[in-house]
């Protein structure tokens, strides 16, 4: 949570108090009490207040279940967000990652459950990326994640790690959680944002039906 709020709070409500206060002592040529005391009454009140501004713009953009950037932030930060990954990298990578069978797990163990694995794939996010990439909760059991590309291996690292971890955490909460990601990268400064994440959702729901017809094929292998 960014400091913004508080600090322009502070800087605006003390200096009105200093103006006041330098009228005064100029006016009278002396400062009373008062004006001390001002200073001390109102430093809290100006934290206060930056305070609950600071947790509003935090919360505009943030997702409250999983702590991960909302669809608001991405959408109205993404120029800068692609710019400044490619500035360093050369090229981008954006991941489209749809939690499977999600309805079942909602219905099988209930929707406390269902709020869990959600947070729990939102904290395998952050830990499977770098830190400045940018992971969010695009929607319902939808996410998305947006990096620095480096090369073609470390990003299959980087899937490796995600399907490690959810790996992990479907053992841990006894809940066959799985995850279907889709990939897109783009090089250069020609930047739109949907289509970069309608070329990753294509790959994943490639990847859902590649993982759908291998379940078929290995049930019908032990009927047989």
């Amino acid at each position: 949570m960014k400091y913004t709020g508080r600090i322009a709070t502070i800087i605006l409500t003390l200096g009105i108090q200093t103006v006041f206060a330098s009228y005064f002592f100029w006016r009278y040529n002396m400062i009373d009490i008062a004006s001390w005391l001002g200073y001390i009454i109102l430093f809290p009140i100006a934290w206060w207040t930056g305070l609950h501004y600071d947790k509003a713009a935090y919360y505009s953009e943030k997702d409250v279940l999983t702590n991960l950037y909302n669809r608001r932030y991405v959408t109205r930060h993404y120029k800068k967000i692609l710019q400044t990954r490619i500035r360093k990298a050369g090229a981008c990578y954006i991941l489209v990652i749809d939690c499977d069978n999600f309805k079942m797990i909602n219905d099988v163990y209930g929707h406390v459950k269902g709020d869990l694995v959600l947070a729990g794939v939102g904290s395998l996010l952050l830990k499977s990326i770098h830190k400045k990439d940018i992971a969010s909760r695009w929607g319902g059991d939808e996410f998305l994640v947006i990096g620095r590309y480096g090369s073609k291996e470390e990003l299959q690292q980087i899937l490796a790690s995600i399907e490690e971890k959810t790996k992990a955490l479907a053992e841990e909460m006894n809940v066959p959680v799985s995850l279907s990601i889709g990939s897109a990268v783009h090089e250069g400064y020609d930047l739109e944002l949907f289509e970069l994440i309608r070329l990753a959702d294509d790959h994943m729901y490639q990847n859902k039906k590649e993982k759908k017809e291998r379940l078929a094929e290995s049930k019908d292998l032990s009927i047989g």
